[in-house]
C-alpha cells in the first residue's frame, strides 16, 4: 500500500514466450501517480451472461477500493463502459473528457479495435472463446434472458451504465472512445497505463483503449489480473475451471502483450480471488521441461492452479499450497517459510538414463500432522499413463484430494474429436462433411473472389454467413456487400468431398495457414457471437493485399 503522496512501488509480472518454460518473472518499478492512469473496462451494470455478472458484482468492490486509493494519490481515473456514453452525457465526469484538447499525433489507429498485435503472431491462442464463453447452464441462461427483457433490457446487449458499485468523482474521467481517451492521456502527461475490468479475452485486450493499442500506441501497459474476468466455458477446449481459462489468458497476456499487476499492491492486503475459485495453488519449480507442461495441460487444468518457477528464481510462495521441485533449488528464503508453514512439498527425480528406476516423492512435514509417504520404482518417464497417473494422484493426495482412476482425456485429442481445431491444409482428416474457417483481417477493400483449384462442385464457401456463388469451377465470387471493411470477416468452406492439395486463394493472396477444422453435419456457416468479440489471434490471417 502505497504512502500517501508517494510514488507507487509495485512488481509487475511477466511471463515466458518459451512454452517449454512457463515460469514467471517480476520486476520492480516506481511510478509517479501523477504520470499514472487507470483505465476501467466495460463493468457494465448487466450482461447476457449471468454468471459474468455475478462474477463481476465480487470483484468490484475491490477494484473500487483500488480506485480510491490510487485516486487519492493522484492518478488519473477513466471509466470506459463502451456503448454507454448517453447515459452520461451530463456527468461532470464526461464532461470534462470531451473538454480535453485534441491531442498532436494521434496513431492513426487509436478509435479501431485491435486483434492482434506482433508480438502474438507465433502465439497459440490458450481457450477456445468462439462460442462466446457464457458458463452457466442453459435454464440459468433462459431465466436470466427473461429477467432481462422484463427490466426492458436488449437481452442481447443489456448494459446501460457502469456497475453502481464503482464510484465515479468528477476528479475522474468518462471517455470509451480510444482517440478521447487518448487525449485525455497526452493532455495529463500518462506514461503509464493500467487496464482493469472485464473480459480480458475479448474488450481489455481488444477495444481502442484495449492493452493491444495501448501496447501499439508505445505506452507503458500493464494488466490488473486479479481485478478481471475472462468469457470462458469450460465445456469448450482446454476443458479446464473457468478459473484456469482466466489464468491461461492472463499467461497469454504477460508472454506476448504486457506485465501485469495486482490489486493489493496498492491496496494492502492479499490479492483478490473468487469464492467460487476453490483449486488448490501449486507452484512447480523446474527449468525448460515440455512434459511437465503437457503434464499439467492434461492432468491440473480442471482442479488445480498451477504456476511455473525457475529453480534461480524461487520466490512468491505466499499463496502456494503445495511446491512440486522438479529441478534442484537452493533453499531460498522462500522456500525456507513454505517448509516452516508445513505446507506439503512433492520431490520429483528427474533421473532418465535408461535403466534407472529412480522415481518421485512425496514429502510431508510431520508438523503438518501427516505422514510422509514415498513411491519407488516408477521411472521418470511422461510418455508412460502409469507414471502420468501415480504423479498426478500424489499431486491429488497432498491436498487432500481423493485419487483417480484413469487420466483425464488429453485436451488436444479431445478437441480435435469434437470441436474447432487447427489444422494444415495437407492434413486434413478424411470426412463426408468437413468445414473449415479462417477469419480475415478488416481494414481493406473487398477481395473480388476467393478460389480453390481443384475444388469440384461439392465446396461451398461463405463469407460472413453468405453463400458465394460458385462463377466457374474452384472460383467464388465476392459480393462487396458480403463484407466488412471495419471488422473481422469470416470465411468458412465446406467440403463434402476430399479438397485438393492445393492452397486457396483470397483475390491473389495465398491463405495456406490460420485455419481450423471441425467434422460435422451441423451447419457452421457463422461465429455464435461476431468474431470481433469471439475470435483468436492464432485464427486471423496476416493482412490480405488484393492484385
Amino acid at each position: 500500500m502505497t504512502a500517501s503522496g508517494a510514488p507507487f512501488d509495485i512488481e509487475l509480472r511477466f511471463g515466458s514466450d518459451d512454452l517449454n518454460s512457463p515460469a514467471n518473472q517480476w520486476r520492480a518499478v516506481q511510478w509517479e501517480p501523477s504520470e499514472t492512469a487507470f483505465i476501467v473496462c466495460d463493468m457494465w451494470d448487466s450482461h447476457h451472461s449471468v454468471t459474468a455478472v455475478r462474477r463481476v458484482n465480487e470483484f468490484a468492490p475491490r477494484l473500487n477500493s483500488v480506485l480510491k486509493e490510487v485516486r487519492d494519490q493522484g492518478a488519473t481515473i477513466i471509466h470506459s463502459p463502451s456503448d454507454c456514453m448517453a447515459f452520461y452525457a451530463k456527468h461532470p465526469a464526461r464532461e470534462k473528457a470531451l473538454a480535453v484538447p485534441i491531442a498532436d499525433g494521434a496513431p492513426s489507429d487509436i478509435a479501431a479495435w485491435c486483434h492482434r498485435i506482433p508480438s502474438e503472431e507465433a502465439a497459440l491462442y490458450p481457450i477456445d472463446q468462439s462460442d462466446g464463453g457464457e458458463d452457466e447452464t442453459p435454464r440459468e441462461n433462459e431465466q436470466w434472458n427473461e429477467r432481462l427483457v422484463a427490466e426492458g433490457r436488449n437481452a442481447g446487449t443489456p448494459w446501460l451504465k457502469q456497475n453502481a458499485l464503482l464510484e465515479i468523482s468528477e476528479s475522474d474521467f468518462i471517455a470509451a472512445e480510444g482517440e478521447i481517451v487518448w487525449n485525455i492521456l497526452r493532455d495529463r502527461g500518462i506514461k503509464h497505463v493500467v487496464l482493469s475490468g472485464v473480459h480480458t479475452n475479448m474488450c481489455v485486450l481488444g477495444r481502442p483503449f484495449g492493452l493491444r493499442r495501448m501496447v501499439a500506441a508505445g505506452m507503458d501497459t500493464v494488466l490488473l489480473r486479479d481485478c478481471t474476468d475472462v468469457m470462458y466455458n469450460p465445456a469448450r477446449w482446454p476443458y479446464v475451471s473457468h478459473f484456469t481459462g482466466i489464468d491461461l489468458v492472463v499467461s497469454h497476456v504477460e508472454s506476448y502483450v504486457c506485465p501485469t499487476v495486482s490489486s493489493d499492491q496498492f491496496t494492502g492486503g492479499n490479492t483478490f480471488r473468487f469464492k467460487q475459485d476453490t483449486r488448490p495453488r501449486i507452484t512447480i519449480v523446474t527449468t525448460e521441461d515440455s512434459d511437465l507442461v503437457d503434464f499439467t495441460r492434461q492432468c491440473l487444468g480442471a482442479d488445480f492452479s498451477v504456476s511455473f518457477r525457475d529453480p534461480d528464481d524461487v520466490t512468491h510462495l505466499k499463496d502456494t499450497d503445495l511446491l512440486l521441485l522438479a529441478a534442484p533449488s537452493e533453499l531460498s528464503q522462500a522456500i525456507t517459510e513454505y517448509l516452516n508453514s508445513g505446507r506439503p512439498l512433492i520431490s520429483l527425480n528427474l533421473a532418465r538414463q535408461t535403466g534407472n528406476s529412480s522415481g518421485f516423492q512425496l514429502t510431508v512435514r510431520a508438523d503438518a500432522g501427516r505422514s510422509a509417504s514415498t513411491s519407488q520404482g516408477n521411472r521418470y518417464d511422461f510418455e508412460k499413463n502409469d507414471f502420468r497417473l501415480a504423479l498426478l494422484n500424489t499431486v491429488r493426495l497432498a491436498v487432500d484430494l481423493d485419487p483417480v482412476d484413469v487420466l483425464p482425456e488429453h485436451p488436444d485429442s479431445r478437441r480435435w474429436s469434437e470441436d474447432w481445431s487447427p489444422v494444415s491444409l495437407t492434413k486434413l482428416p478424411p470426412s463426408e462433411s468437413l468445414w473449415l474457417r479462417t477469419l480475415l483481417p478488416e481494414g481493406q477493400p473487398a477481395p473480388a473472389r476467393f478460389s480453390w483449384k481443384g475444388a469440384d462442385n461439392r465446396v461451398e464457401v461463405f463469407m460472413n454467413g453468405q453463400k458465394l456463388v460458385e462463377s466457374a469451377s474452384g472460383k467464388w465470387a465476392i459480393d462487396p456487400t458480403h463484407w466488412h471493411s471495419d471488422q473481422l470477416n469470416l470465411l468458412v468452406v465446406h467440403a463434402r468431398s476430399k479438397l485438393p492439395a492445393t492452397s486457396p486463394q483470397l483475390g491473389a493472396t495465398e491463405l495456406s495457414s490460420r485455419w481450423q477444422v471441425i467434422s460435422s453435419t451441423d451447419s457452421h456457416t457463422t461465429f455464435p457471437i461476431p468474431p470481433q468479440f469471439g475470435a483468436p489471434t492464432d485464427l486471423i490471417q496476416p493482412v490480405v493485399q488484393e492484385k
